[in-house]
């Protein structure tokens, strides 16, 4: 009689239970801050509830798609399976059965950025993805701009996540990106610094040294970017001890891009400094506002396209009388940039924009940077530099024993650089 009444009573909660989840009850988990961390199981008996030993929790119907998911009072499911640290570790778990441990980095486009334990940092294709588990709080951004930030689990087409306010859900389908860690300062920024340097002497005596850095802020819903490209080689003179600048150039870019949709961003402000005092160009600066898109974003390969309008300001560094030494004009910039990894260690950047200037077409300008870096250990790369600089009608110089600038620079060089 009491087995009987064991499983009628069980039969009574498979039904009443058509909206909520099943739950189970583990031990409480170190390092979660006293959050408790939710999944979903979605495992079912193909012999069906009759089949189950008395007693046995039946399995729940899935609940309706970003309704909070609230657990029976006291009750508590594991998310990560016993024996891994929830802590200090994120899972992932392919399609094929095997479980990768590491650190979730990002997710973007379809493919997921992994630190793994035994295989360094590797990317993977979300649709290759059978599970992802963290007990660690990462920020979600989903269509619509909404954005949430906890522990999650991704399972199936669905993605839970435990905020302060409960559990709440979203389709796969509508993420558009994942950024490793709550929202802090410190989560938001990235870097790379570059340094080539070459000396040659004996017969002739010349230092050259090459500068690329970046450093950027990026969210969920912004990117403010910020790079510098230098060059500055020196050499002896006939006179000893005396030394000539063969090559002094300067350009730093910064912008500030906000999202509007998951490919569209509006660029709210870009700001170009540039500085060639052998292309007769002391100063130039051009301030301007516009539109970028994501063309394509893949694993291995991304492609991204900008435009904007603005103005420019120049000022030359040795003009002749008759030419005027500062100008003002409009501009329209447009840009591209295509990231492309051939290989897991290997990276190869390309960068390129031009200035149209309607109102003084002698000041046109293009400029295009192409590196290709292989990975070395850890942080470490090394890394082959092309940069191209073009002025369509550089002004003479007031002196006359100064050379004729020129209107195509052209720079390679080999380094090291640090990505941070």
């Amino acid at each position: 009689m009491i087995r009987g009444f064991v499983r009628a009573s069980a039969m009574a909660l498979l039904i009443g239970s058509a909206v909520q989840t099943a739950w189970a009850d583990p031990p409480e988990q170190p390092g979660l801050g006293g959050a408790e961390i939710v999944a979903v199981e979605s495992e079912i008996d193909p012999a069906g509830p009759a089949a189950k030993p008395a007693g046995a929790e039946p399995a729940a119907a899935e609940p309706a798609e970003g309704v909070k998911v609230e657990p029976p009072a006291g009750v508590k499911a594991p998310m990560l399976p016993p024996d891994l640290a929830p802590d200090t570790h994120d899972l992932l778990k392919m399609k094929t059965g095997e479980w990768l441990v590491g650190t979730l980095q990002k997710i973007e486009d379809g493919t997921i950025s992994f630190d793994s334990e035994e295989f360094d940092e590797i990317t993977v294709d979300l649709a290759d993805t059978a599970e992802i588990r963290s007990a660690r709080p990462h920020t979600y951004r989903f269509e619509g701009r909404i954005v949430v930030t906890g522990p999650a689990v991704m399972e199936g087409d669905v993605i839970r996540i435990q905020t302060a306010q409960g559990m709440v859900e979203h389709p796969v389908s509508a993420l558009v990106t994942m950024m490793e860690g709550e929202p802090t300062e410190w989560n938001f920024w990235s870097g790379e610094l570059s340094l080539g340097l070459a000396m040659r002497r004996g017969n002739t005596n010349q230092s050259d040294m090459s500068l690329f850095g970046r450093l950027m802020r990026e969210t969920v819903l912004t990117r403010f970017d910020n790079t510098y490209n230098g060059a500055f080689s020196a050499a002896d003179t006939a006179t000893p001890g005396v030394t000539t600048q063969t090559a002094n150039n300067h350009r730093y870019v910064t912008g500030f891009d906000y999202f509007v949709t998951r490919r569209l961003f509006l660029t709210v402000a870009t700001l170009e400094v540039y500085s060639d005092p052998f292309q007769n160009i002391a100063l130039r600066v051009t301030p301007a506002a516009g539109l970028g898109y994501d063309v394509m974003s893949r694993r291995r390969f991304s492609w991204e396209v900008k435009a904007a309008v603005g103005y420019q300001w120049s000022k030359l560094s040795d003009p002749v009388a008759t030419v005027p030494s500062e100008s003002q004009d409009f501009a329209m910039l447009f840009g591209t940039v295509i990231e492309l990894d051939p290989a897991a260690d290997v990276e190869w950047d390309t960068t390129y924009s031009v200035q149209i200037i309607p109102t003084n077409m002698d000041s046109t300008n293009q400029f295009l940077q192409s590196v290709l870096s292989v990975e070395l250990f850890g942080p470490v790369d090394l890394d082959a530099t092309f940069v191209w600089n073009w002025i369509n009608n550089p002004q003479p110089k007031a002196d006359p024993t100064a050379p004729i600038p020129v209107s195509s620079d052209f720079r390679l060089s080999l380094g090291f650089g640090v990505d941070f």
